[in-house]
C-alpha cells in the first residue's frame, strides 16, 4: 500500500489511514519492545533518544494531517528526519548488541519503508498543488554592506 496512489488519493478521514503513519507506529512499537529489555533499559540516554525519535515521526504525521498541503509537507519533512534518526539508533542497537542481525535488518527495512511512504505522500501533495511546495529559501542580504549584497568570498586572485 502506498500513501499516494498515482490514480488519485481518496479523501481520508484520519491520519491513521496513512500508510506512512502506520509504518512509523509499527517501528515505534518494535523499538519500545527493544528498550523494554532489561539490558537495554539500563542505558537511559539511549532509551530516551530512541523514545523521542520513534514518537516524533507518527506524531508529526498526525499533527500535519488536515492542514494545508504546504504545512503538511513541512511536517512530513520533520517525520522523515525522525525516521532517519531512528534508523541511526537501530544501527547503534546492533553495535551494542541490543538487537541481533535479523532484528536489525527488519527494523532498517521498516524504517526505509516508512521513509519511502512519507516521501511519496509529500511528492503527491506537491503535485496536487504546485504552489504548496515549500519556497526556495533565498540567502538574506547582508545589512552591513552598503548595497545590501553578499560579500565576495573569493581570494583576490579569483580562486
Amino acid at each position: 500500500m502506498v500513501c499516494a496512489p498515482s490514480s488519485g488519493m481518496a479523501t481520508l478521514k484520519s491520519y491513521r489511514e496513512l500508510h506512512c503513519w502506520q509504518l512509523s507506529v509499527e517501528l515505534r512499537r518494535g523499538m519500545i519492545a527493544v528498550t523494554d529489555r532489561p539490558e537495554v533499559r539500563r542505558n537511559f540516554k539511549f532509551c530516551d533518544q530512541v523514545g523521542e525519535s520513534t514518537r516524533s515521526a507518527p506524531a508529526n504525521i498526525a499533527e500535519g494531517f488536515k492542514r494545508p498541503n504546504r504545512v503538511f509537507m513541512n511536517y512530513l519533512d520533520i517525520a522523515i528526519g525522525s525516521l532517519q534518526e531512528t534508523e541511526n539508533h537501530v544501527d547503534e542497537a546492533l553495535e551494542r548488541e541490543y538487537v541481533d542481525v535479523s532484528e536489525h535488518a527488519n527494523f532498517r527495512l521498516l524504517a526505509k519503508r516508512a521513509i519511502r511512504a512519507s516521501e511519496e505522500l509529500k511528492a503527491y501533495l506537491g503535485r496536487q498543488n504546485p504552489k504548496a511546495r515549500p519556497p526556495h529559501r533565498r540567502r538574506a542580504r547582508n545589512p552591513d554592506l552598503p548595497d545590501g549584497t553578499r560579500p565576495n568570498l573569493t581570494e583576490p586572485d579569483g580562486t
